[in-house]
């Protein structure tokens, strides 16, 4: 196996492990927690190329301030 096709296997592992929820940073921080050495340009690199995208999560209603 190449180089570039087990970094994507461990990206995709992390990637699936947040449910789609993890960004490039966030997928670069727990690689490294791992002990994969990699750029984190290179993960989000690899994560574009790919179609690997952190999934939008709703905040819900945003309520401003009541002046009275």
């Amino acid at each position: 196996m190449s180089e570039q096709a087990v970094l994507l296997s461990q990206i995709r592992k992390i990637y699936d492990d947040s449910g789609g929820r993890y960004g490039s940073p966030r997928v670069y921080q727990a690689s490294r927690r791992e002990g994969v050495t990699v750029g984190e340009n290179r993960v989000a690199k690899v994560m574009q190329q790919w179609g690997m995208r952190a999934r939008a999560v709703s905040t819900g209603a945003w309520r401003g301030a009541v002046m009275s």
